[in-house]
């Protein structure tokens, strides 16, 4: 957008009539480093979370193989 713009944002059942008046440099505040870092750490954990949503549907889709072998080997292992 340029400035003075005007925009009409149809999404989520809400409509909205946006105007840019201004462009400013972001500040580089504690305020504003402490939010970029929630941020940050928020992202992160979303996307940890997908990755582990789309391993437990794969596993799910592919079924549970349990190698009997593998699991008598460790059991040997323990006292």
């Amino acid at each position: 957008m340029e400035t003075g713009d005007l925009r009409v944002i149809d999404s989520f059942g809400t409509v909205l009539l946006v105007r840019l008046d201004a462009v400013s440099a972001a500040s580089d505040d504690p305020e504003t480093q402490e939010l970029q870092a929630q941020l940050t750490a928020q992202i992160n954990q979303s996307l940890a979370q997908d990755v582990f949503d789309v391993f437990a549907q794969d596993t799910l889709l592919r079924g549970q193989y349990i190698d009997q072998r593998a699991l008598q080997a460790v059991h040997v292992n323990f006292p």
